[in-house]
């Protein structure tokens, strides 16, 4: 185990800038959760939730909206939702994030260009193109930065926490003879990317540039895949926002009911 204590002494203090994009299956279970959790949490924060699709009658099926959100943006219902009843300060971005610069803006900086807090994105997308465009973020940005990102298909899911901190360091990785897996750390944590770099040589578009007929294409999911993915999502929250990380990924089965944890030791 290690604790954020002493990553957080890189520089990567409160209030935690929570980013979430997507407010579909995952992200809209999700997103409620973090705010009922962080309303009464110690911790300074504040949260942005991201998404430019509106609410349809077939997302009633699986995600967290009603007949009467028919027609409004995710996003913003989500942030009226949550902030009505918790009583939190969500801001509602109902946009595509599918640059850096668009990324960059939503986050809080000084007059100086520092950055006030630590960024933690929150990705719940079905597309790699924006997980590329965070990538790229990611090894090149000079704040410190966490990337939550919870990726699934019909049954089984992953969710990944990457960290990139002001003072840069080794990762190495290594399997216990019991099958359980080790992530030596003195600061980052492994991305979703080097955990499945084929991320990476995906050649998929982003949402805005898909033709009608692509984005009618539908990628099966379970209801109780995206339940699972946004809980896992939510233990990580926890864990981050109480500086007691155990974890650098999580891999689940909602059928088989298997979970598997790479659990994390600092380095030596």
């Amino acid at each position: 185990m290690i604790n954020l204590e002493k990553t957080l002494a890189y520089g990567m203090p409160e209030p935690y800038n929570f980013i979430v994009i997507g407010c579909g299956g995952t992200g809209s279970m999700y997103i409620p959760r973090l705010a009922s959790y962080l309303k009464t949490a110690a911790a300074d924060y504040t949260i942005t939730v991201a998404d430019s699709d509106d609410v349809e009658p077939k997302n009633l099926v699986r995600q967290n909206f009603t007949t009467n959100d028919v027609g409004k943006n995710k996003a913003t219902v989500l942030a009226h939702k949550c902030n009505t009843v918790y009583g939190t300060d969500i801001v509602a971005f109902p946009k595509f994030i599918e640059s850096i610069e668009t990324l960059e803006s939503l986050f809080h900086f000084d007059k100086s260009g520092k950055s006030l807090g630590t960024h933690i994105i929150v990705g719940c997308v079905d597309t790699n193109a924006v997980r590329r465009m965070l990538h790229e973020y990611m090894e090149k940005t000079a704040h410190s930065c966490i990337w939550l990102d919870s990726g699934n298909e019909e049954f089984h899911g992953q969710v990944c926490c990457g960290i990139r901190s002001t003072t840069r360091c080794d990762v190495r990785t290594a399997d216990n003879a019991d099958g359980t897996h080790r992530v030596f750390i003195n600061g980052d944590l492994p991305l979703v990317t080097e955990y499945f770099p084929d991320i990476l040589a995906s050649t998929e578009k982003f949402t805005s540039e898909l033709s009608c007929a692509e984005h009618a294409i539908s990628y099966p999911q379970a209801a109780i895949t995206n339940q699972t993915a946004a809980n896992i999502l939510m233990q990580f929250s926890t864990a981050i926002a109480t500086k007691n990380l155990r974890a650098s990924m999580v891999t689940f089965d909602v059928q088989t009911m298997i979970t598997n944890t790479r659990r994390i030791v600092p380095s030596i």
